[in-house]
């Protein structure tokens, strides 16, 4: 099943990279963007890296999509999961959310509130904890999309950056060196 998986990301790769420079490569990677999102399984950075790498010039613009189209898909995740995931949480573990560690939890995110969120979308972590707590703790739609926008923006601006940047010398290193 993995193995299969990757090779299906692998061939979502290299048709980015096709696309990329077309006019549907944003369509494809807004549809790339809200799929990863949901299914906890593939990071949406490697096929941003590959379609910035594709179209360098385009880095900004493919960062924008992404960027948005990861947030919205994020806002209704959460909001599907507080309908079938919040409430079977609670019939699973009903003393969870009336426990010390889950008051802790939320005064963490009360203190730090937006830094906590930042912080956990811009570092290499998976989204997944931050999704189902999110859900559990029923945030506001504006604060999970703006946590999005601002963690992940900037997370694939510098994913984008250094993919159309490295290709760039890449591509300049075989001309000077190869032809």
């Amino acid at each position: 099943m993995r193995h299969r998986l990757r090779h299906w990301a692998h061939q979502i790769v290299e048709r980015a990279a096709r696309h990329a420079p077309t006019g549907h490569g944003f369509a494809a990677l807004a549809l790339i963007s809200v799929l990863a999102t949901w299914s906890f399984t593939i990071a949406v950075g490697p096929f941003l890296m590959a379609y910035c790498a594709a179209a360098r010039t385009r880095w900004r613009a493919f960062t924008l999509v992404a960027t948005l189209a990861t947030a919205v898909a994020a806002v209704l995740l959460v909001r599907a999961l507080e309908i079938g995931f919040a409430p079977w949480v609670a019939a699973q573990a009903p003393d969870l959310m009336a426990s010390p560690a889950w008051a802790r939890l939320e005064a963490w995110i009360a203190d730090w509130g937006w830094a906590a969120m930042f912080a956990w979308l811009v570092l290499p972590l998976p989204q997944v904890p931050f999704v189902l707590l999110a859900a559990l703790m029923h945030l506001p739609a504006w604060a999970i999309f703006t946590a999005f926008v601002f963690g992940k923006g900037l997370k694939y601006a510098v994913e984008a950056y250094l993919a159309s940047v490295g290709a760039g010398v890449a591509s300049a290193a075989v001309r000077r060196h190869l032809l």
